[in-house]
């Protein structure tokens, strides 16, 4: 029989897999790593369509500390999900970032993400073009950074709600560094305030499984119907 891999800390820090299936699961108060990497955020937006804004930051702040233990790491999951459900009542989307932003402040561990969020907003004010704007904030790799440059790219092109999609989408997603990811935190953003009408059609279209991806979000946003047909849908385990 081969004998079980042992993995260094430095490769449980950076290997999410190994994470979930060890023996422990993080959280905020006892952190299994110092890991800030960019993909904890982008499992979290799911969390802001389920819970209210007063138990969304707390919720997915948590969810984020089991795979990403570094404060940055899931304080940016905790205020994208905020952010996300803010979007869902219907609050204006710069409105909603700013109160997101003055929840993270509550937090005395925050100001790293802080800083970079405060960057974003600056240059988005400002005449640098998006390419050299974005390098000043980062290439995308941690937490942090993604999640400025999703806000960068939002409040570059929020003027104009025809095209806002798909300008702050593409500006996330034209940079050498993690554009995946910075795509994914841009799209659920301005995607939860406009709605899907305001996405491009030919975009929708090349979405794999794309019927079953939209029931599954109509049924995160319904939360739970009391039918014979959901229960088959999501069979409890």
């Amino acid at each position: 029989m081969k004998e079980k891999q042992t993995l260094s800390p430095k490769q449980i820090d950076n290997n999410i897999f190994s994470i979930l299936t060890a023996n422990k699961i993080g959280n905020t108060q006892n952190p299994l790593n110092k890991n800030k990497k960019c993909n904890g955020i982008i499992k979290v937006s799911p969390i802001g369509l389920i819970f209210d804004d007063h138990i969304a930051f707390e919720a997915a702040t948590e969810v984020g500390a089991i795979t990403h233990g570094h404060p940055t790491g899931y304080l940016a999951s905790g205020y994208l999900a905020y952010l996300i459900s803010l979007l869902v009542k219907r609050v204006d989307i710069e409105e909603a970032i700013y109160k997101a932003t003055l929840k993270l402040r509550e937090s005395r561990q925050a100001k790293d993400l802080l800083d970079k969020i405060y960057l974003a907003m600056t240059l988005a004010e400002g005449t640098l073009d998006s390419p050299k704007a974005i390098k000043k904030i980062g290439a995308g790799a941690d937490a942090d950074e993604a999640l400025a440059i999703a806000i960068y790219s939002i409040f570059k092109h929020k003027k104009n709600y025809t095209d806002f999609f798909k300008k702050a989408v593409l500006c996330s997603v034209n940079h050498d560094g993690d554009s995946n990811t910075t795509g994914n935190i841009t799209g659920a953003i301005v995607g939860t305030f406009l709605g899907s009408k305001f996405i491009p059609r030919d975009w929708i279209e090349k979405v794999e499984m794309k019927s079953v991806l939209e029931q599954m979000s109509y049924d995160l946003f319904q939360r739970y119907e009391n039918s014979t047909e959901w229960i088959e849908k999501y069979p409890a385990v």
